[in-house]
């Protein structure tokens, strides 16, 4: 194979490769900080609150919050499980959202959303 075919190939293999690829360590942890921020924006003690809803203790909860720190690999499931946002970004940055419907996605996330603003009422 020659060095062009190779070089052709390589380039190739890494133009398919999901956008996760694209961004650094610390540029994942801002993004995580992003959508947190986000999340819990309507919230008296957002950073409390954060730390509640992920079983965190808040010194955790605030590295994370504050994008100083990615969370652990359980603490980052837990947030996907539980910030419709975080789930969304982290399929569009792995390339799974192929795999979905967006405007059921974008739709879902809304209703999420509201539901989240009515138990914070309560």
């Amino acid at each position: 194979m020659s060095t062009n075919a190779r070089s052709s190939e390589r380039n190739l293999h890494t133009s398919n490769r999901p956008k996760i690829f694209e961004i650094s360590a610390r540029e994942g942890a801002e993004l995580c900080s992003l959508v947190v921020r986000n999340h819990y924006a309507n919230h008296a003690s957002p950073i409390k609150q954060f730390a509640r809803d992920q079983d965190i203790n808040e010194h955790t909860a605030r590295n994370i919050y504050e994008g100083r720190n990615a969370p652990s690999f359980h603490t980052l499931l837990k947030m996907v499980a539980t910030i419709p946002e975080l789930a969304s970004e982290v399929r569009r940055l792995t390339g799974l959202l192929e795999d979905l419907d967006p405007e059921f996605d974008r739709a879902l996330s809304r209703v999420m959303q509201e539901f989240d603003k009515m138990k914070a009422r309560k």
